[in-house]
């Protein structure tokens, strides 16, 4: 039986769940700096992307289509952040999803390495909210990075960290474009969610419950 050397998690939607305080905080934001309206259809919209695609997205939506200039956009996201920051300082806001700690706490009794690559430039701060930042053994600065997911960037620099090849690594993302840069990576992708959304993966999981050597081995030893 194979077994990996290093698996590399997302952190929104795979160990924290924060989607809602990122909607939450772009859509008081694009209200009141933009003009634009966000309804819940958003929500998922944001998932996996990094705070200048998410504005981009929203750019998209303005009435006037009068893009603002460079500077304003970086205070729109100055000013996005620090509402999502203010709002993670809670530690009963931001969710530790089921099953995860337990599925990292399995794989380094086993001597495999833990990374995390996440767009969020918070994550650190989420993994100290719950006292699991002993837990892994590299965590890559998304500003590392050249080009943020879909590109294979972040997966690859977790991956070169610790000199591995990418077939014996695997990535773990709740979203479409993290699975596509895991898959771009050369990695084994696992998908956990909808599978409208990471139905590309190498294995698709309903939920961060089922995250276990006994459910993956068997697919990436296929």
């Amino acid at each position: 039986m194979r077994y990996p050397k290093l698996v590399i998690f997302d952190c929104d939607g795979i160990i924290t769940e924060t989607a809602h305080l990122h909607y939450q905080a772009w859509k008081a934001i694009a209200k009141s700096e933009l003009g634009v309206t966000l309804d819940e259809t958003y929500l998922d919209a944001f998932r996996g992307l990094s705070r200048v695609d998410s504005l981009k997205i929203i750019l998209n939506l303005m009435p006037s289509k009068t893009i603002p200039a460079i500077e304003v956009q970086e205070e729109i996201i100055k000013k996005k952040n620090n509402y999502y920051v203010e709002l993670i300082t809670h530690k009963e806001n931001v969710l530790l999803l089921p099953g995860v700690v337990d599925f990292i706490l399995e794989l380094r009794a086993l001597g495999i390495k833990i990374a995390m690559a996440s767009t969020s430039r918070n994550s650190k701060k989420l993994m100290q909210l719950h006292d699991i930042l002993n837990l892994f053994d590299f965590i890559v600065d998304p500003g590392s990075v050249a080009h943020q997911k879909p590109a294979p960037d972040i997966f690859l620099a977790a991956i070169n960290h610790f000199g591995l090849q990418p077939k014996d690594c695997w990535g773990v993302e709740d979203a479409k474009v993290g699975v596509t840069s895991i898959i771009e990576s050369g990695a084994f992708a696992i998908g956990v969610g909808d599978p409208q959304l990471v139905g590309e993966a190498n294995l698709v999981l309903a939920d961060t419950s089922l995250l276990t050597l006994d459910k993956i081995l068997p697919a990436y030893n296929k």
